[in-house]
């Protein structure tokens, strides 16, 4: 996604040495959105103390995705996209950039935060392509 926004906001060639400073930079949004804020309590801190072993209902989680979808998804791909485009082409950063680059985001952010964090996607994956699944219980 990076670099994809990265030649289409600056018109820069891709290299060897962009690919790899546009890698670095994505590594620790990737950590991020993947291990930190897909934990199961990183959201409880929005929850009053008293409340933060509340059962989430199913419309509670279905809001708790949208708002990663925006706050992770979009606005943090917006983050990790400006800064690639800054550290790698020392480009100036316009209003045109800002927009590809939320444009760009929007669907990568929709797949990673509605489609593949919801809980049953792997199981319909493993269905899909035959492989047996089972979870196992800890």
């Amino acid at each position: 996604e990076d670099i994809f926004v990265l030649w289409v906001a600056t018109g820069q060639p891709i290299t060897w040495g962009v690919i790899k400073i546009v890698t670095m930079i994505a590594l620790p949004f990737a950590f991020l959105n993947e291990y930190i804020t897909d934990h199961p309590l990183f959201w409880s801190f929005l929850l009053p103390k008293n409340k933060r072993h509340l059962t989430l209902t199913p419309k509670m989680e279905k809001r708790l995705r949208y708002a990663e979808f925006f706050f992770v998804g979009i606005m943090m791909g917006l983050a990790e996209n400006l800064i690639a485009i800054h550290f790698a082409t020392h480009a100036v950063i316009t209003s045109k950039t800002v927009i590809i680059a939320v444009l760009a985001a929007m669907p990568f952010a929709y797949f990673s935060e509605i489609i593949v964090d919801r809980p049953d996607f792997w199981k319909k994956v493993f269905r899909f392509f035959g492989i047996r699944y089972r979870r196992i219980q800890a």
